[in-house]
């Protein structure tokens, strides 16, 4: 969820979910299931629920650096304010790297896309990558920059892109 005030007045609404399993074929191969949710009041999106599953690859597993793809079909519901939902079948792709750079410093990058099967030009977009030093075996500080883009937002008023900066102290289980 990042949710921000600039001046007394909301300059950022959006909450993010994503439950996924991955289920290893071999030791690079893998099928996976997943379910994301957004909802972000600023690109006028009440809801967009797309449930999707897909095969993935590990480029690369080493224990300083991760790198794999994936690449999945669903179906895709998004619900803007004063319209009806809209239901499609949705492609996704998807990539993540990590990279511990020290013991305790580690570089994160991932990207996802989501386009809808009857408007490819109606997809959604989401870069980040992060920087995340252990200030315990426990603790993190994490400096991330997450891009969002919508190549077809709802209304022309409102914006394709965001950027934003979070910094956060992780907690690990």
């Amino acid at each position: 969820m990042i949710r921000g005030k600039t001046e007394d007045q909301v300059s950022a609404d959006r909450l993010s979910l994503n439950a996924r399993d991955e289920y290893g074929l071999n030791d690079h191969a893998y099928v996976f299931g997943e379910n994301r949710y957004l909802r972000d009041r600023f690109k006028d999106i009440d809801y967009l629920i797309a449930p999707t599953g897909g095969l993935g690859y590990k480029v690369v597993e080493t224990p300083s650096t991760k790198l794999a793809a994936d690449v999945g079909v669903g179906g895709v519901w998004e619900k803007n304010p004063g319209v009806e939902v809209e239901a499609s079948g949705a492609v996704t792709l998807g990539e993540k790297l990590a990279r511990t750079l020290t013991a305790t410093t580690s570089l994160t990058q991932s990207y996802s896309g989501l386009w809808k099967t009857t408007d490819f030009e109606d997809s959604l977009h989401v870069f980040s990558v992060g920087l995340a030093a252990a200030m315990s075996t426990r603790t993190q500080l994490k400096v991330e920059l997450l891009d969002t883009y919508k190549n077809r937002p709802p209304l022309a008023t409102v914006q394709k892109n965001d950027v934003a900066v979070l910094v956060a102290i992780v907690y690990k289980m």
